[in-house]
């Protein structure tokens, strides 16, 4: 399990830079270790970019790793933006969809910039209608 995760103070949310081989460890790990970032820096709004080498996971794996993490960030955060260039669409979807059947106030992106701006937006973050947004 070989990954990197950077992150980066923003105005008002912690930027996650993960980068490293693509597998069901990494993102375990990866995901674990924002998760302990955000709380000692008391932030509840996140960006998780995903630079990963390597195949994408398997659908029962993201499934299983989304409804475990679900389950022990309940209520942490208030918002949860999730890049990642190299997945298509249908998967990003995917990962909306299971995240937000577990009341996880996450929304994916197909950029940086777009995630940052609905990140910066003045309203109360949803994770409803959590689809790909460009």
């Amino acid at each position: 399990m070989d990954y990197e995760l950077k992150i980066e103070q923003k105005a008002g949310y912690l930027h996650g830079i993960v980068t490293g081989q693509n597998c069901r460890e990494t993102v375990a790990a990866y995901l674990a270790e924002g998760v302990r970032e955000c709380t000692a820096r008391g932030y509840s709004r996140v960006l998780i970019e995903a630079r990963l080498q390597g195949p994408r996971l398997p659908l029962w794996d993201i499934f299983e790793i989304a409804a475990k993490n679900g389950r022990t960030v309940i209520g942490a955060f208030r918002a949860i933006a999730y890049v990642d260039v190299k997945a298509p669409a249908e998967l990003l979807e995917f990962i909306g969809n299971v995240t937000s059947n577990r009341g996880l106030p996450l929304r994916v992106f197909n950029s940086v910039a777009a995630a940052e701006q609905w990140l910066a937006a003045p309203h109360e973050a949803s994770a409803k209608g959590a689809t790909v947004t460009p």
